[in-house]
């Protein structure tokens, strides 16, 4: 298993090295996309643990209103189709 491995390491290297001139730009892309990156998440303004704990019991009461409604619509519109057949 351990030959497999080292065989694709190697074949990776030797595409690598041979198409040496080609990945040398696209490397400076993704480092240049990867500082980018870093230097937008230190704009980002990250929530406290009270707003956190405020929008998930939100987001949990807004699911079991919704749950609870679509149960009663479906009691409601079950009723009257075995009431209208």
């Amino acid at each position: 298993m351990a030959y497999i491995m080292w065989a694709v390491l190697a074949i990776l290297a030797l595409v690598l090295l041979l198409n040496f001139k080609k990945v040398i730009p696209k490397l400076k892309i993704w480092k240049v996309f990867f500082e980018e990156v870093s230097f937008e998440m230190t704009k980002v303004t990250w929530p406290t643990r009270d707003e956190v704990i405020n929008s998930t019991v939100l987001v949990i009461v807004v699911a079991i209103l919704l749950i609870i409604m679509t149960g009663l619509m479906d009691a409601i519109y079950s009723r009257l189709v075995q009431f209208m057949f």
